[in-house]
């Protein structure tokens, strides 16, 4: 099963995560996913994909909190 071989490491990566706080580095790596999504895709498609990545961690970071304590 490659696929469970794959996904363990990624899972227990983002449960470790979970437990010391790694929000930036999660939000990174999620954000250099994107930029590599975005490259697959025909050039007419890719500004528009890209446009999507221009939030900082600390912007994104402050939108969520206060999202949170909305709640």
């Amino acid at each position: 099963m490659k696929l469970n071989a794959f996904l363990l490491p990624i899972l227990v990566f983002f449960f470790l995560c979970g437990l010391s706080g790694c929000g930036r580095e999660i939000y990174d790596a999620l954000q250099n996913n994107q930029q590599l999504r975005c490259q697959e895709l025909p050039s007419s498609q890719y500004a528009e994909c890209m446009e999507g990545l221009e939030e900082s961690y600390e912007s994104y970071s402050r939108t969520r909190n206060e999202a949170l304590d909305r709640e």
